[in-house]
């Protein structure tokens, strides 16, 4: 019998631990890439030998014209 209270005393503590670990957690406010953070993401994949000249060619202007049309 005492192996029961044991089993859900430890239960009871590890749910208890949990909630507050959700709710009382700290906040982390994500900010998505600048333009200027991608293009270097892009040149060192290119540098890398990850992309050829054509397809960086490509992105790099996919990701201005993209930022160009943000500002409209």
């Amino acid at each position: 019998m005492s192996s029961k209270w044991g089993i859900s005393a430890v239960l009871v503590m590890a749910l208890a631990l949990g909630a507050c670990s959700i709710h009382g957690g700290t906040h982390e406010t994500i900010h998505p890439p600048t333009l200027g953070q991608e293009l270097v993401d892009l040149k060192r994949a290119f540098e890398a030998g990850a992309l050829d000249e054509s397809e960086y060619q490509r992105q790099r202007e996919r990701l201005i014209e993209s930022e160009r049309t943000k500002g409209r």
